[in-house]
């Protein structure tokens, strides 16, 4: 019995160890550097722990207690430390990596947090953050690793893609001539750019045979299209100078967030809510078409130096990547469908919810009184209950609208592309559009303030839809039908201001000039404006003289002027005497 006793006395601080390893204080966090390295394994060993260098983990020093929480990453090359002699290696490379490249955005709350959540997830013994995205999905910590590597990764994906927008053109000019068969094949298709980037290099040092790959596509013609958007092809507000670099700016703020447009997270949007994605993007061939031009119809970026103000959804970037053992997935970077609308309404870092009203509409392609599953986004039926069918924009803004679809939904239909749709976004109160698109692209009025874009226009026509040009046919009937253009109207509330702003004006102006000249004419010392008696008797005797009829009165006793400095012709009497006393 003692034997037995003695044993369990024996394996007590083991089990007791169990308790104290694992994530938590013994846990490496950033920074990741040799001295905090140390710090934290000599913590880890004094607890009864084992300490593993790779994964830079506390664990438990028996397997017979914890199994997987006492095994140790890569332990071949780098053994386990079981004092506190052993501590003090050289950081890996791993460690190298994310400090140079990543730094303090490694924090949890910091701009690179995500890479940190992506292998907190599969890393033995890191501990989960939690997201910082107070409208964050409410996932697992397996979840939510995931999503977080593929945060990380497209964001260096699309980055890189803005790099060298110029390299396949400079690559044509270059090399033609040494490389010509090179060089024709790729100017007879999209060339793809595989790019190395710092997080699969990370990625690489924990799971060296699970997949971390990018493509980047058509960066020459993606880079012109970003420099017309700045130029000719703006849509008025505040446009960037620079759309690469603002673009850029926007993805290096922070992770990727899941829009609510979609639950099924197939749409994010960048950090500051300026950019949307993607995610699963399916209709390459006819993107490169548009982009690019197809037989007789025209590139997107001559279609929109025609027509700056499209409404179009503008897009940034298309980039692939392949992560997690799974296929590979298309990102196609975009505009922000609202134009920007719900940030204006609701300013802070995260826009409130129910700020305004979603809808995806169509013309008779689609059952004019269906509704939406989602809540978040509205549709046909949804827009006639909620809107009475109709744009409340002023009868002007109408016929811009409708002016502006046309030329779109013809250049679309030359592309044979179908079941676009019209996206509506309506605030309930007229926030304005001061640094937002102009109309037909954000229009205010009295009541509300709403934003127009075509969205979704990459499907070409399949079996089941309806053709090009009958599709395009209808989604004119129905803007006509729902922007009515002969309203009868009242006056807007700027217009009413307006009014009462001359009247007041016009009131205020008149007063002043009252006093101005009406009280100068009475303290004027010209003879003609003169109230002062005696001067005024003076003046008609004067002027009686000059005409023969009379001289001074009898009696009197002031002085005869010859006429008044300043006095008009007709009041000057040279001849007369200089004094009648």
């Amino acid at each position: 019995m003692w034997q037995l006793l003695a044993a369990l006395a024996a394996l007590l601080p083991l089990g007791l160890a169990e308790e104290g390893c694992g994530p938590g204080p013994y846990a490496l966090s950033p920074p990741f550097d040799q001295k905090h390295s140390e710090d934290v394994c000599k913590t880890c060993v004094s607890a009864n722990c084992r300490w593993c260098p790779f994964s830079q983990s506390c664990a438990h020093p028996s397997s017979w207690f914890s199994g997987r929480d006492s095994s140790c990453m890569n332990k071949n090359d780098f053994k386990p430390v079981e004092s506190g002699n052993g501590c003090g290696a050289p950081p890996t490379e791993w460690m190298t990596l994310l400090e140079s490249n990543y730094g303090k955005g490694l924090s949890a709350s910091g701009a690179n947090g995500d890479l940190m959540r992506c292998l907190q997830g599969r890393v033995e013994r890191w501990q989960m953050w939690p997201d910082p995205d107070p409208r964050a999905v409410d996932w697992g910590d397996g979840e939510l690793s995931d999503f977080s590597c593929a945060s990380a990764l497209i964001r260096e994906a699309v980055v890189a893609s803005l790099s060298t927008g110029s390299s396949f053109m400079n690559f044509m000019l270059n090399n033609s001539a040494e490389q010509l068969v090179k060089a024709r094949a790729l100017s007879e298709g999209w060339e793809a750019t595989e790019r190395e980037t710092n997080f699969c290099a990370v990625y690489k040092q924990f799971f060296p045979k699970e997949y971390c790959e990018v493509k980047t596509y058509g960066e020459y013609d993606f880079s012109q299209l970003r420099k017309a958007y700045s130029s000719y092809a703006s849509q008025g507000g505040d446009v960037p100078s620079d759309y690469s670099n603002d673009l850029k700016d926007s993805l290096q703020r922070g992770p990727l967030r899941p829009s609510d447009l979609k639950k099924e997270a197939l749409f994010l949007t960048t950090w500051d809510f300026k950019y949307s994605l993607l995610m699963g993007f399916e209709e390459k061939s006819n993107l490169e078409k548009m982009v690019r031009g197809d037989k007789e119809a025209i590139p997107l970026k001559d279609h929109l130096r025609s027509n700056p103000y499209s409404l179009l959804q503008r897009v940034f970037s298309l980039v692939q990547i392949k992560i997690l053992k799974k296929k590979d997935v298309y990102v196609l970077v975009l505009a922000n469908e609202n134009h920007g609308l719900e940030r204006k309404i609701s300013p802070e870092k995260v826009p409130a919810e129910g700020v305004v009203q979603r809808y995806d509409l169509k013309g008779k392609s689609r059952k004019q009184t269906k509704k939406s599953i989602n809540p978040y986004v509205g549709i046909n039926g949804d827009f006639t209950e909620q809107q009475q069918n109709e744009l409340r924009l002023r009868n002007w803004q109408c016929k811009n609208f409708l002016k502006y679809l046309q030329p779109d939904l013809s250049w679309l239909e030359s592309h044979d592309l179908t079941e676009y749709s019209l996206f509506v976004e309506v605030a309930g109160n007229s926030v304005g559009c001061s640094g937002l698109p102009k109309v037909p692209l954000c229009n205010a009025c009295l009541e509300d303030t709403t934003t127009l874009a075509i969205v979704d226009y990459f499907k070409d026509k399949t079996w089941t839809s309806t053709s090009p040009k009958k599709f395009s046919a209808q989604m004119m009937e129905f803007a006509g039908q729902v922007c009515l253009t002969d309203k009868k109207e009242g006056m807007e509330s700027w217009q009413v201001f307006l009014i009462v702003f001359s009247v007041a004006v016009l009131l205020v102006g008149g007063a002043f000039l009252g006093w101005k000249y009406g009280a100068g004419f009475m303290r004027s010392d010209r003879p003609h404006e003169l109230r002062d008696a005696p001067q005024s008797m003076e003046m008609t005797q004067q002027n009686l003289h000059q005409q023969g009829t009379q001289g001074p009165p009898a009696g009197w006793n002031q002085g005869w002027n010859q006429g008044y400095q300043g006095a008009p012709p007709g009041y000057y009497n040279q001849g007369a005497p200089q004094n009648f006393a």
